[in-house]
């Protein structure tokens, strides 16, 4: 099983949004920024996107935002499903 985001990944996101990211884990005391890319994993993604993410199997990541929007992904990972939940709400 994946664990991790790879940097390929990372960098599917804007620099703005990898500030986010950065700000709200570190705010959350659960990333440190060191000045790399950072080792993402599956248990700060779920951190990251609270309540508002729903788990329905072991590679199906539903989630619902403020705004009622409600999503549905599906990939052959957690982790990238997960990425992907991620992504939708940093666009956010």
């Amino acid at each position: 099983m994946k664990q991790h985001v790879t940097k390929e990944q990372w960098d599917e996101v804007s620099d703005i949004q990898k500030s986010q990211w950065k700000h709200d884990m570190i705010t959350s005391k659960s990333g440190l920024d060191t000045g790399v890319i950072p080792a993402i994993d599956i248990g700060q993604m779920i951190e990251f996107l609270g309540e508002d993410y729903f788990y329905f199997g072991k590679d199906v990541v539903g989630w619902q935002l403020k705004s009622a929007e409600y999503k549905n992904i599906r990939q052959a990972e957690l982790c990238d499903a997960l990425w992907e939940a991620v992504k939708h709400k940093l666009n956010n």
